[in-house]
């Protein structure tokens, strides 16, 4: 009878778990969020620039209440709160920001990590699997919806933006750059290297998503790219295939995962080359790159981009001597619209630079080298699952770490790309190889055979 019993309970089909459900909800958010904004609630667009920061207060009630707030992470997560609540306080009581302004600036800096770790340390194998799936299936109609928006005029209904009144950014000739279902093109230019890391990884993986899974979302990676005609998701996607190369260099048999790559790329590239729209949206984003890059040429603008936006406005503020920083938020768009009326950066569009003038420099040089140092520690460990035969994270480290560094967290749908990067690749670091799972399960046939017990703690 006591047999039937725990017969019974193993088999009970397991409550719905209201964390992960959260998890979902946010993702969703993130992808739709343009959506909602240009189409389908245009009047509430100010609001829904907002959507998920309550799913992201629910995710941290949620995971306090269920005890699963990730123990390795507390400290890093208490002493950012800590810090930039006090920060905040004094930047309030010396009148340097609104309580409005300021509110929103604070925003911008608790909630992205603490939901980032939370996800990446409650999301297991199953869970990144299903993600990754649903990123490239999703990423098939983005596509269609970024070759509809290019082919369309820029005052087509297709090319409204998120604001009233405002289009979407201008490319060539008379096409816009493809935001897809984003509000923007950032939001696209991010999506796309996340899609192409899990593209890679299911190329290598057997049986990880369904082959035509494969074919559909590998078509429209190679399109999308001169749809969107970002140079940071060219860059990234770039650094993606180079970090896929360099996978090789650990085996023989990394070396044929990445043929295998290699060649089915260049399959798809080869049959994109046949359709027109793919050969037009080229020339445009070759025009945009040598307009953009001018006489300084493509290694100015890029040392620009990387180099001179993280050095220069530390040394800015350096000579200026503000230790206390302007305020929380004021370099946000948000802080533009709410002061003047118009929308714009005053702290400029760089995020080291918004950062070091909002938070001053001992805050900000602070966060910064916070930053710095999970990156140290993600390259690490996506280097052990690497040599575990488990390159996934390897292959997201590049987005991850551009995006960590240089993503704008005061903009809703660059936080939310911060976030995601950051959980996924946590969770890919955490999935064990074949041979930890078949020992583990060994350990607990072994345990049942002998009557000992054995304790397992399961991350999702």
């Amino acid at each position: 009878m006591a047999a039937i019993t725990m017969r019974s309970r193993v088999v009970a089909k397991p409550k719905a778990d209201r964390l992960k459900q959260l998890f979902w909800v946010y993702f969703i958010l993130w992808i739709f969020e343009g959506a909602l904004r240009k189409w389908i609630l245009p009047q509430l667009s100010g609001p829904l620039l907002l959507v998920r920061d309550p799913v992201a207060l629910l995710i941290i009630m949620e995971a306090f209440s269920s005890h699963r707030i990730p123990a390795r992470f507390s400290s890093l997560m208490a002493a950012l709160t800590l810090v930039f609540t006090f920060l905040f306080a004094i930047q309030l009581g010396s009148g340097l920001v609104t309580p409005a302004v300021g509110l929103y600036g604070l925003r911008s800096y608790l909630l992205p990590f603490p939901i980032a770790f939370i996800m990446g340390d409650n999301l297991n194998e199953k869970d990144l699997r299903s993600f990754a799936k649903w990123t490239l299936i999703l990423l098939i109609p983005i596509t269609l919806l970024a070759i509809a928006q290019y082919l369309a005029p820029g005052s087509s209904v297709l090319n409204k933006g998120a604001t009233v009144g405002q289009g979407q950014l201008d490319y060539t000739g008379d096409h816009v750059r493809a935001s897809s279902a984003f509000s923007y093109v950032t939001g696209t230019s991010a999506y796309v290297p996340l899609a192409a890391a899990f593209l890679c990884y299911a190329m290598v993986r057997k049986k990880y998503v369904k082959s035509w899974i494969i074919v559909a979302s590998g078509a429209a990676v190679v399109l999308i790219v001169p749809l969107v005609g970002s140079r940071g998701a060219i860059f990234s996607v770039g650094l993606i295939l180079i970090f896929v190369i360099a996978a090789s260099f650990l085996g023989v048999s990394n070396v044929v995962r990445v043929a295998r790559i290699a060649v089915g790329l260049f399959i798809v590239t080869g049959l994109a080359t046949l359709l027109p729209v793919f050969n037009q949206a080229m020339d445009s984003m070759s025009q945009r790159i040598a307009n953009t890059s001018g006489d300084q040429g493509q290694a100015k603008g890029l040392q620009d981009r990387l180099v001179l936006a993280l050095v220069k406005p530390i040394q800015d503020e350096l000579d200026s001597g503000d230790y206390l920083g302007q305020g929380m938020g004021v370099g946000s768009n948000f802080a533009a619209v709410y002061q003047t009326g118009n929308a714009g950066f005053q702290a400029g569009e760089g995020e080291v630079g918004r950062e070091v003038v909002e938070l001053g420099l001992l805050v900000g040089v602070g966060f910064l080298l916070t930053k710095v140092g999970l990156v140290f520690w993600l390259c690490v460990k996506s280097f052990k699952s690497l040599k575990s035969d488990l390159p996934l994270a390897w292959f997201m480290l590049s987005g991850t770490v551009t995006t960590l560094v240089v993503g704008l967290l005061e903009q809703p749908t660059s936080q939310g790309s911060v976030v995601l990067y950051l959980a996924f690749i946590i969770a890919a670091t955490n999935v064990k190889s074949k041979s930890e799972n078949q020992f583990s399960r060994a350990a607990i046939r072994t345990g049942i055979r002998t009557g000992t017990a054995i304790q397992v703690r399961s991350r999702g």
